[in-house]
């Protein structure tokens, strides 16, 4: 990466918090000229922190096996909602209720053989290499593959389902720091950035995926600790001063205010797409090829703080399982 984001080794909450505390005294993007809000903490991945974790950490309950999670989840009973499609932006993106079971034969596994309800087959049954689809056709890392092919558990509070997987995870003390409030630089218009309630605990989502699984580029009203236990992630971050560069949403036909997102599609601009997409992207949002960024890849063991109000794009580059805290 030649503009990584800063990272640190398992520091206290003491250290995080003085993080928070500390102007940023230099730019932490792209570019030099780098415009950051004195009063809005930048990110940093921290590795280590999360080594005790039993679901890193204990071989009986690593979440990198999926017969254990098969086991932990009612023998893949229990139901969950799967996005499927690329992204939530593009058009035929739909949500579809089905079983743990039904996602993880069907998108996660090598050798989705049964031996009984539930559990996988004799032999070793990791997490596929690649992604494939149910021919068992290799799919490449494109935009068209993804629009038709990729199915994600995410943004879920699947551990208020099943506590006995919330019991191999810890919340990172991270999260009981005392961040600043939300920036003032420009935001969205969403009124949730400063009218969105203190968080007494933390809240917890799961995000369980294939590889080339996205987030598209968006920005949160929360803080955010993401832990990542299997595989790697591609994180992309831009403060939020490049707000007016990213050309966010407004208000859909629909009256969804979708002012948290932005309008450039990262895949299609950095030709994971159609080369002719790209180059109306490219002539629609000019300015988008001057805003700041940093990015690197988040591995098992490792966690990312997001500030308020950074805008974030992520990648899965395996098959990835996640957790984010969202606090304030």
């Amino acid at each position: 990466m030649s503009h990584p984001i800063p990272r640190l080794h398992d520091i206290s909450l003491e250290e995080f918090q003085q993080h928070l505390d500390t102007p940023p005294s230099h730019p932490t993007t792209r570019s030099s000229s780098a415009t950051l809000d004195p009063d809005v903490p930048t990110p940093i991945v921290i590795a280590g922190a999360l080594s005790h974790w039993p679901a890193l950490s204990d071989p009986s309950r690593r979440w990198d096996n999926p017969d254990y999670l098969l086991r932990r989840t009612l023998g893949g009973r229990r139901l969950v909602p799967v996005e499927v499609g690329r992204s939530y932006v593009d058009e035929g993106w739909g949500q579809r209720i089905m079983t743990f079971g039904e996602f993880v034969r069907g998108w996660m596994v090598e050798a989705p053989v049964e031996k009984e309800e539930g559990v996988l087959g004799e032999g070793e049954h990791g997490f596929k290499r690649s992604r494939e689809n149910k021919s068992g056709k290799e799919l490449g890392n494109t935009v068209e593959d993804s629009r038709s092919q990729t199915a994600y558990l995410a943004q879920h509070p699947l551990f208020t389902q099943l506590p006995s997987l919330r019991a191999d995870i810890l919340t990172p003390d991270y999260c009981y720091s005392k961040p600043p409030p939300a920036p003032s630089a420009p935001i969205p218009c969403d009124s949730s950035y400063s009218d969105s309630p203190d968080t007494p605990e933390p809240l917890l989502n799961a995000w369980f995926g294939p590889a080339h699984t996205i987030s598209p580029l968006h920005t949160d009203p929360h803080h955010n600790i993401l832990c990542q236990v299997v595989g790697h992630k591609y994180i992309r971050l831009y403060p939020p001063s490049e707000t007016p560069r990213l050309y966010p949403r407004g208000r859909g036909e629909d009256g969804v205010d979708m002012s948290n997102t932005s309008q450039v599609d990262l895949d299609i601009y950095e030709g994971r797409g159609e080369a002719a997409e790209a180059e109306r992207l490219k002539r629609e949002f000019p300015e988008f090829c001057k805003a700041t960024y940093a990015d690197g890849v988040l591995g098992p063991g490792e966690c990312l703080y997001i500030p308020v109000g950074w805008w974030h794009y992520v990648r899965s580059l395996s098959a990835s399982f996640s957790v984010s805290f969202w606090f304030n």
